[in-house]
């Protein structure tokens, strides 16, 4: 090869100096003998010995919590408290907030009271009336009677409270935005362009009108003789309607731009006179339905009274069978209580860190809409996705052991395979299979491990004790048939054998063909 390279350069030389070879395809030529020159071949040779076989897979996985959940509050209202901020830990059951629920904690004190009193005419029951019972039982029906009627007038002033407040609100805050409001055809004149909220709001307008003059001959004129359950709902649909409608022109009044023709001061007096026509509304809702639980407590302790000074007039048997029926439903009503007042809750499920918490104090949420999100602490797990090709070698509770990009690389944590999903998942166009592995070691020399952070997996698929492997240059396919060149006393000759697996330094498993001190050549450049 050098004298070819000697007497290509004696040649090049001479036809430089007849300039009749270009400089480019000179230098094409000697990189390709360069080249050429490095394709020399030499032969190793290896003494066959039992060895361990490891097969593993590596993968790459992220880091994160065995339990994570995004809760928000089942009910609307306005977020009274929030005891938690991003990073401290909870306790399993633990309020991280709450919105206002002052009615819902009487509602829940009351029923808890209703069993109480009925747990005490159950023992009383059991032991039988006497006539100062029956007296007191009837002072409770005469304190009961009194606030039932109490109640029931508190609630006929809220319906006609609602409809008067509705009404001003139509009138003082509303009504500036339209051209003819108490007509049948009212126009409002200060939305964007968008010809179909127009056209809604128009609408909610006319209806709102009519339905105000509806309500005024029934609400004005109410008293507790004339008192129905129509009336109630007649009064929360009104309400509702009146939510709906003044949203919807604070939507309108959000997509308002400055103008000549509208100044900025005058959208300014627009969105004031919705935000507080909104808050009117809102208060004569909840003070309608404060009413109406109140009253109809009332109503349930009325008749419970009643019930109890029945029950004090018949036989002992009768009576403690009826008083165990008074107690089961008043515990029922506890628990609805109790259900109820939870609803204004967002309790940790399990212990964990706080990791999200997307709402302020006095802020105003809407129901199921996630605002605070929790993993679980010290409770890690490894997700990482493998191909095809790998998955068919994994196993649940394979050994394996990671490192983390974060941490030290000399620190490695020992896990095992805890689960494999039978079902592919599609990740950029290609099949793969989520496997998930253990993370018991997350506190580390160097660093501590936290959700997140790559994980790099190694896997551990098969070992075996007492296995021959050679390198895979070994190995040359000839009609089909992997042969070795062995050595054997003396003789060199070409030995079929049949394979196995490949380990992770590239070796591969001989199953039949060698055997331990067989010499082996190995062709390598």
């Amino acid at each position: 090869m050098k004298s070819r390279i000697k007497s290509f350069f004696q040649y090049l030389f001479g036809a430089l100096k007849k300039k009749r070879v270009f400089i480019p395809l000179i230098i094409i030529i000697i990189i390709i003998l360069l080249t050429a020159g490095g394709g020399e071949t030499k032969v190793e040779y290896l003494t066959i010995e039992q060895k361990e076989f490891i097969q593993e897979v590596a993968l790459t996985g992220k880091v994160k919590a065995v339990s994570d959940v995004s809760m928000g509050f089942e009910l609307s209202g306005r977020v009274a408290d929030i005891k938690k901020t991003v990073g401290q830990e909870v306790e399993a059951n633990e309020v991280i907030a709450n919105i206002a629920n002052t009615d819902k904690q009487a509602s829940l004190i009351r029923a808890q009271a209703s069993v109480d009193v009925q747990l005490a005419a159950l023992n009383e029951a059991r032991q039988g009336s006497r006539a100062e019972d029956i007296r007191i039982a009837e002072t409770d029906v005469l304190t009961a009677q009194n606030a039932q009627a109490q109640s029931l007038q508190s609630l006929v002033e809220a319906i006609g409270e609602a409809y008067t407040k509705s009404d001003d609100v139509v009138r003082s805050k509303v009504d500036v935005l339209y051209k003819n409001p108490r007509t049948v055809n009212p126009e409002i004149f200060a939305v964007a362009d968008n010809y179909a909220l127009q056209i809604s709001l128009n609408n909610q307008r006319l209806k709102i009108g009519e339905s105000l003059a509806i309500w005024q001959k029934t609400a004005l004129g109410l008293s507790p003789e004339k008192f129905t359950q129509e009336r109630i709902v007649e009064a929360r649909k009104n309400l509702s309607d009146m939510q709906k409608f003044l949203n919807d022109l604070s939507f309108a009044a959000s997509t308002l731009q400055e103008s000549p023709a509208l100044p900025q001061a005058t959208i300014d007096a627009y969105k004031a006179n919705i935000s507080a026509a909104r808050t009117t509304i809102n208060a004569a809702s909840a003070t309608l339905t404060s009413a109406e639980q109140s009253y109809n407590a009332a109503v349930t302790g009325l008749q419970r009274s009643q019930d109890t000074l029945a029950l004090k007039k018949t036989s002992t048997p009768e009576k403690i069978q009826a008083e165990e029926a008074r107690l089961k439903s008043a515990q029922a009503d506890l628990l609805s209580a109790q259900a109820d007042y939870n609803k204004t809750l967002i309790r940790a499920p399990f212990k964990g860190v706080v990791t999200r918490v997307d709402v302020k104090k006095g802020e105003i949420v809407s129901p199921n809409t996630p605002v605070i999100d929790v993993i679980a602490k010290d409770s890690y797990e490894v997700e990482t996705y493998a191909s095809e090709i790998d998955i068919s070698k994994l196993k649940q509770g394979q050994p394996a052991y990671m490192t983390f990009d974060a941490c030290s690389k000399d620190e490695k944590a020992e896990e095992v395979v805890t689960r494999i999903d039978p079902a592919e998942t599609i990740k950029d166009g290609v099949n793969t299979y989520k496997v998930l592995l253990s993370l018991t070691h997350f506190k580390l020399q160097s660093c501590d491990v936290k959700t997140g952070m790559t994980a790099n997996i190694v896997i551990e698929t098969a070992r075996k004790s007492g296995s021959i492997v050679v390198p895979q240059e070994a190995i040359k396919l000839k009609s089909a048939r992997k042969m070795v060149t062995v050595t054997r006393n003396g003789k060199t000759s070409e030995v079929a054998v049949s394979t196995g697996g490949i380990d992770t330094q590239g070796n591969i498993e001989i199953l039949s063909g060698l055997n331990p001190g067989d010499v082996i050549q190995i062709t390598v450049k």
